[in-house]
């Protein structure tokens, strides 16, 4: 995969690879579609909100340097899925991902 970006706004372009039994998601949400997003140094720390898919299903998390990640489980992936992140003190906006240039490998049903 890779990731166009102009200004906040990243395209991921390519096939985002199907997962079974992740075990950093709950059960019943271990196999899926898995991208991850590391964040800068300058956002380690700071609580920031991040939109679920069409804005649904959004949650705050820190990144820290131990644990700069954010793994999003992307289902269902079409022109409108778009998740975004928001540093919620000052409410810059870091960035927004824009899913309609990817796809999804095929899995189980």
């Amino acid at each position: 995969m890779t990731i166009a970006w102009t200004g906040l706004v990243g395209k991921p372009q390519g096939t985002i690879k199907y997962v079974t039994d992740y075990s950093v998601y709950p059960d019943g949400e271990r196999t899926g579609h898995f991208f991850p997003v590391a964040f800068k140094p300058e956002y380690y720390g700071q609580d920031v909100t991040v939109g679920g898919q069409n804005g649904v299903g959004g949650k705050d998390i820190k990144p820290t340097a131990e644990d700069p990640y954010l793994i999003i489980r992307v289902e269902n992936v079409t022109v409108e899925s778009k998740i975004s992140a928001v540093v919620k003190a000052t409410q810059e906006e870091i960035f927004t991902l824009d899913f309609s240039g990817a796809t999804l490998e095929p899995g189980e049903p």
